[in-house]
């Protein structure tokens, strides 16, 4: 069984559209108002038998779907500042959440269950689950916390601080002056075009520079260090082992570019 609602409203002229639906196929996609900041909250009932999701923008809004026939959830905001969580879904659903915040300045945040974010445009919070996410700053000044498991994280245009949290990252800060920290695990950071921070910390990590005048540093752990194209700074940390060359790219990069 499964329950679902629909709300079309006027407002001064203008049609605000808000749903939440799910396809044949069992993916539910959300669809915030485009015209009003939105809070939307997938979580569980009581029995956690049910995806439950609730948005509060123009007005309040919950639908319910029976997990047993649920395989993906799409979350999408709107034009606005919207808020975007995910809570105690726990894996019930097995391929990552997909969330898209579009414009405005957005807080995404994830649980348990692995996600797909990505902010578009504007200055972005986004915070991983304890799973393997995906995400993308993408435009504006983003701040970006992978959280625990091996994520993939991109910064692109704008200034942007990523922080990978536990696990073997891949950071790309790309466009912009962005300060991307590996933090534990093992972790492989590049910091592309503008003046970058990058910081290894605990594991033995990859740190390359790419273009602009940047600043590397290892940490602890056995650390390979190039700082590409520009003046840089270098410091492995001294552990036996550390790689250190200003003006090298390892092939992985030479090949990106």
């Amino acid at each position: 069984m499964r329950y679902a609602s629909l709300n079309v409203e006027g407002l001064e002229s203008r049609i605000l559209f808000s749903s939440a639906s799910m396809s044949v196929l069992g993916a539910v996609r959300v669809v915030g108002d485009a015209d009003f900041a939105n809070v939307i909250t997938a979580t569980v009932n009581e029995d956690a038998s049910q995806l439950v999701i609730e948005i509060s923008g123009g007005s309040f809004r919950t639908y319910r779907f029976d997990f047993a026939e649920v395989t993906s959830l799409t979350i999408r905001g709107g034009r606005l500042n919207d808020q975007i969580s995910i809570s105690e879904i726990n894996g019930a659903i097995n391929q990552r959440i997909t969330i898209l915040g579009l414009a405005g300045d957005d807080l995404i945040q994830g649980d348990v269950s692995p996600i797909i974010a990505d902010g578009g445009v504007g200055d972005d919070e986004i915070f991983g689950s304890v799973g393997d996410d995906v995400i993308r700053g993408w435009l504006g000044d983003d701040y970006v916390e992978g959280g625990e498991g091996n994520d993939t994280l991109r910064g692109n245009s704008g200034n942007d601080t990523i922080l990978g949290g536990e696990g073997d990252d891949l950071i790309f800060g790309n466009a912009g002056d962005e300060e991307l920290y590996g933090d534990e695990g093992n972790d492989t950071i590049y910091g592309g075009r503008g003046d970058d921070l990058l910081v290894g910390d605990d594991g033995d990590d990859q740190l390359v520079g790419g273009w602009g005048d940047d600043e590397l540093l290892g940490g602890s752990g056995v650390d390979e260090l190039y700082g590409g194209r520009g003046t840089d700074s270098l410091d492995a940390g001294g552990d036996a082992g550390d790689v250190e060359e200003e003006d090298l790219y390892p092939a992985w990069i030479r090949n990106r570019e």
